[in-house]
């Protein structure tokens, strides 16, 4: 006898053959108990911890620089900065999710997550690149990296693809002036 044949005693979809007489769940059918899951209590991070502004205030004194540096403080690697307290949480970002503006802002470093920065339009930055005279775009980036502009992008190219960017001479010069004694004005002249 095949004991792997379903039963013929027993209806193939008894969702569907008893709907109309009783049916009220496969839990129920199956004998078993499908129990809600326990509810979690919220969890109240922050009233264990300083103020969100205490907090900060606290941190950007110890001037560890970017984000980066964050973890590296909460594990102690610092010697010559004294020990994360423990009423500051070791993951800001969550614990002061309401307040929070970014790691530059908490440390104090001004940084901007590359997601969160707002440029100039193409258009404002050729005009305004164009007059600071540059003549190549490793001369551009060794500009930039040495001012570090929040408005305008370390790469142009990149992030103003599909919205002008042509090449570098085109973002960094003016076109030239056709004048009338230039030889393109006087070869169209006859």
């Amino acid at each position: 006898k095949d004991k792997t044949r379903f039963p013929t005693t027993l209806p193939v979809s008894p969702h569907e053959h008893y709907a109309a007489s009783g049916w009220t769940s496969w839990s129920d059918w199956l004998g078993s108990e499908v129990k809600e899951p326990a509810k979690r209590k919220p969890r109240v991070v922050a009233s264990r911890f300083r103020s969100f502004a205490e907090a900060r205030e606290f941190v950007r004194t110890l001037r560890i620089g970017g984000s980066l540096n964050w973890p590296r403080y909460v594990r102690g690697e610092f010697s010559d900065k004294p020990p994360k307290p423990a009423d500051i949480p070791a993951s800001p970002k969550n614990a002061y999710a309401a307040e929070w503006q970014g790691w530059g802002d908490f440390l104090g470093s001004g940084n901007i997550a590359p997601k969160d920065r707002v440029f100039l339009s193409f258009e404002e930055a050729r005009a305004y690149v164009r007059t600071l005279g540059f003549r190549s775009g490793e001369e551009y980036r060794a500009w930039h990296k040495s001012t570090r502009p929040t408005d305008l992008p370390s790469n142009p190219a990149t992030t103003y693809a599909g919205e002008g960017f042509v090449d570098w001479p085109d973002f960094l010069h003016a076109p030239a002036q056709v004048t009338a004694t230039s030889p393109t004005a006087t070869s169209h002249a006859d």
